[in-house]
């Protein structure tokens, strides 16, 4: 791994951090420091028992022994890890009560966009960074501070070679010039709950997405939004409604997790079809498990059929002006746009006027049904919804809307 692969320099290191050419647990040369936070150091070094060019990962030795063991704890999983698209952590262990992990890519270069490439490459490139986080989320730790520099290409995919704040509560990492900027609750470092973690991920995710379809230059949150409003006729179809999710400023209304994300994309890719004559179903839900029964149920049920998946009013209405869409589902209490809310969107655009919707709620929520109906609701099926209610229902609409003749 080249030591000049564009990560931050901070200029002037903490007392605690080793100097370039200092050796290190008497095996590793320092090289340079490549990014820091007030906790966190990452150095690039040389291993003297091999030559291989490594990293090390250099935590404050002044921080609470818990935060040092959870540290150790979190090097450990990863070094069991050995995923494709993550670097390998080849040790770990503690000097002069300083916590450390090493890690190691062969033959390493920077990250690069994708625009211009086929498709294919394209979203090869943008699932294996999100399944590297996914799996590093799996693995009980969250990064913070996802940036372009902190992947990189080897043997044509993408490899991530940091672990950020190793998901402990501990300042982020700081960049010297960002590429990706943060999500809005980390750059405020505001204390939100521990199940937020993995969004500001997400957040980070979609704004690298966007850079690898488009190479542009985004260094503001506000830059996510005017690029992403700009470039969603040159997307490839519906991947903009999918990169919407991910960047929306609100963590509560912001696709959940990297998990999501990645099946997102998959979906945008597989399922959600370009062809303007195909039959292609809308799905609006809070929750994966739902997404996906109500994909599978479909699929079975209408071969050929277009799934477009969505976490978010916002990414709905994105994906509807992008692809006509035959029907949508759509959970009455999504976070953020509700139902309500969708429905009034949906009628008072070119697009979605005369699109049939059909409202998923609880049972005890069935009430609602008469003002659904008036603002412009087809249908309502009480959750939890069986196969044969979604089915039943969404053929009845089809067929009155002579829109039946769509099935691929």
């Amino acid at each position: 791994m080249s030591h000049d692969l564009p990560l931050s320099s901070p200029s002037d290191p903490p007392p605690w951090v080793p100097a370039p050419g200092e050796r290190f647990a008497n095996r590793y040369v320092i090289q340079s420091l490549s990014a820091q936070s007030p906790d966190l150091a990452i150095l690039d070094a040389t291993d003297l028992s091999s030559s291989q060019a490594v990293q090390v990962h250099l935590l404050r030795h002044e921080l609470p022994r818990e935060t040092r063991e959870l540290f150790l704890r979190a090097a450990t999983r990863m070094g069991s890890l050995q995923h494709p698209n993550i670097a390998t952590v080849s040790a770990e262990g503690a000097t002069a009560d300083q916590p450390f992990a090493i890690t190691h890519i062969d033959a390493a270069t920077p990250l690069t966009a994708t625009a211009g490439e086929n498709l294919a490459k394209q979203f090869q490139r943008v699932d294996e960074i999100i399944e590297a986080t996914s799996a590093l989320h799996e693995a009980g730790i969250t990064h913070q501070s996802i940036d372009v520099a902190d992947f990189v290409m080897v043997n044509g995919h993408a490899v991530l070679r940091t672990f950020g704040s190793w998901g402990l509560s501990i300042r982020p990492l700081t960049h010297r010039a960002r590429m990706i900027p943060l999500a809005p609750e980390a750059s405020l470092g505001l204390d939100l709950p521990p199940s937020y973690a993995q969004r500001t991920d997400v957040f980070s995710l979609g704004g690298l997405a966007l850079w690898l379809f488009t190479d542009a230059q985004l260094a503001q949150a506000r830059d996510l939004r005017v690029k992403l409003e700009a470039s969603t006729t040159t997307l490839p179809p519906l991947a903009a409604a999918a990169i919407e999710g991910a960047i929306h400023e609100d963590p509560l209304e912001r696709t959940p997790s990297a998990k999501t994300l990645r099946q997102a994309f998959i979906d945008v890719r597989r399922r959600g079809g370009t062809r303007p004559d195909q039959l292609r179903i809308l799905i609006l839900d809070p929750q994966i498990d739902f997404l996906d029964f109500a994909a599978d149920v479909f699929s079975k049920s209408f071969p050929g059929v277009g799934i477009v998946p969505c976490t978010s009013g916002a990414a709905a209405i994105i994906a509807i002006s992008q692809l006509p869409c035959s029907i949508a589902i759509v959970d009455l209490h999504n976070p953020g746009m509700n139902g309500v809310e969708l429905i009034a969107a949906l009628r008072t655009s070119d697009h979605g006027k005369n699109l049939p919707v059909v409202i998923t709620t609880e049972r005890e929520h069935a009430h609602d049904w008469e003002t659904l109906s008036r603002l412009g609701a087809n249908a309502h099926v009480a959750k939890p919804a069986d196969e044969e209610a979604l089915v039943s229902v969404v053929r009845s609409i089809l067929s009155e809307t002579e829109q039946s003749h769509r099935i691929a």
